[in-house]
């Protein structure tokens, strides 16, 4: 039998959508820890309005732009492309911009399309196995050579 350990990695990766819970918990606090600092200071009670309005609308709309994120699924093919599958099975092409985090838990890629939206992909436990991690990491460490 052949050795083929090597032969995983040469494997399309898919991420799926991130679970949703979880992180708008974690932006909802944010959020609101945000605007109890603001309640605590000396800041006259108009600007603390203003701030919770502000706080408020920033959780509205990173609440809205992560739902409409996790409807999309991340791809990386074996010619090292990226692209994203929406809902309804349709791909585009991806070019990942700076901005790569990178723990042993946790990844965070920000991919933009060719009409410059740009999507934060989270990698983690919780939407990819372990298996693809690995091979993610090496691949975003290691450039294909033809």
């Amino acid at each position: 039998m052949g050795d083929d350990r090597g032969a995983g990695f040469d494997l399309p990766i898919l991420v799926r959508p991130h679970p949703q819970l979880p992180i708008l918990g974690v932006i909802t606090a944010l959020h609101g820890g945000a605007a109890a600092c603001v309640w605590f200071t000396s800041l006259p009670l108009w600007i603390k309005l203003a701030a919770f309005a502000l706080a408020g609308g920033s959780l509205l709309l990173t609440g809205r732009r992560y739902r409409d994120v996790a409807r999309l699924r991340l791809g990386l093919n074996v010619r090292d492309q990226w692209f994203v599958i929406d809902r309804a099975g349709h791909s585009s092409p991806v070019t990942p911009v700076s901005g790569l985090f990178l723990h042993p838990a946790l990844a965070i890629l920000t991919v933009a399309d060719e009409e410059s939206a740009v999507y934060p992909f989270i990698i983690s436990p919780f939407n990819t196995d372990q298996d693809s991690r690995r091979r993610l990491r090496v691949r975003l460490r290691f450039k294909k050579t033809p």
